[in-house]
């Protein structure tokens, strides 16, 4: 792997205060994106569903970004362990059970040695905890959506008083282990904290991790900063990035992450967006699923890690 030496620093906005490296002229989109990381002294990784495509999971989403299944959009509520429990449970048991058996694909293992080679952190959306499985470091992860492989009551006054805790075995419908009513997902569903549904999802198990990510972002100011982009999908609540007023920003203000300007590396199958001519030297989008494009930037980044790596 060839240094990129001599790059010029890419000076942020005076508001965000981040500087990073410009990829080089003349090199292969895999090249450019390899440099990147290279690079950088920081390295974001915010993940979508399309991280999970390769170990065989659905996203649930078309690529305009609706939803594909109509159970979906009516399980995935608060609401559906209300009106009958029997139904919701069956449908979220067997989810957490796909998850349960479905190992992380080699393309987490070549990740996780990607982002050892700088001081990252990792924010998903994705509940299915193949992070935690795949070896990240707890400290290091960011679950923003919560975690199937939790558990919450349903009891909005309960959650107040007592924390979720690991999921248990769904032979029978799971009940709360501190009172009398019956458990759901510890994930952030579609009508929690909306109307009559005040604190219905409990945040104990996430509010350390966000925290952790919220002091992580602001220690950036002036480090050279990498986003690597994987599988986010083009939802309006989705962790993709757009630049605006020459920097990145969240498609969506859920998650608190400051505008950056900065290199972002987007690893996704799908079509590549139409850019301003501007700014295509902050941008490399490999047109490859998760798997594929980790495994080819772990060939062309050598494989060896930082000497100063985070452990």
């Amino acid at each position: 792997m060839k240094t990129w030496k001599g790059a010029a620093k890419l000076k942020a906005s005076a508001a965000a205060g981040y500087r990073s490296p410009l990829p080089c002229e003349g090199a292969s989109q895999l090249q450019r994106a390899a440099m990147m990381l290279q690079e950088c002294e920081v390295l974001l990784v915010l993940v979508g569903a399309g991280m999970g495509v390769d170990s065989g999971l659905s996203t649930f989403r078309a690529k305009d970004g609706s939803y594909t299944k109509e159970e979906y959009m009516d399980l995935a509520r608060h609401q559906s362990f209300r009106e009958d429990i029997e139904k919701a449970w069956r449908w979220h048991g067997a989810m957490l059970e796909t998850f349960r058996q479905t190992p992380p694909h080699a393309g987490y293992g070549k990740l996780l040695e990607l982002c050892r080679r700088a001081d990252f952190f990792v924010c998903t959306s994705n509940i299915d905890g193949a992070f935690l499985r795949a070896g990240f470091p707890p400290e290091r992860l960011f679950e923003a959506h919560g975690s199937v492989h939790m558990w919450q009551c349903c009891d909005p006054k309960c959650n107040r008083a007592h924390p979720p805790w690991p999921a248990q075995a769904t032979m029978e419908l799971p009940q709360c282990r501190h009172c009398e009513d019956y458990a759901r997902p510890n994930v952030a569903f579609f009508d929690d904290d909306l109307g009559s549904n005040a604190r219905t999802f409990n945040p104990k198990y996430i509010e350390p991790q966000r925290a952790r990510f919220h002091r992580w972002l602001a220690s950036l100011a002036g480090r050279q900063v990498c986003v690597l982009e994987i599988g986010c999908g083009s939802s309006e609540h989705s962790l993709r990035m757009r630049w605006t007023e020459n920097s990145w920003c969240c498609m969506s203000g859920e998650w608190k992450i400051p505008r950056l300007a900065c290199p972002l590396v987007r690893l996704d199958p799908g079509e590549a967006e139409e850019v301003e001519e501007g700014h295509l030297g902050n941008l490399v989008h490999l047109l490859l699923g998760a798997r594929d494009a980790l495994e080819q930037l772990s060939v062309e980044l050598g494989g060896a890690t930082r000497a100063d790596a985070v452990e």
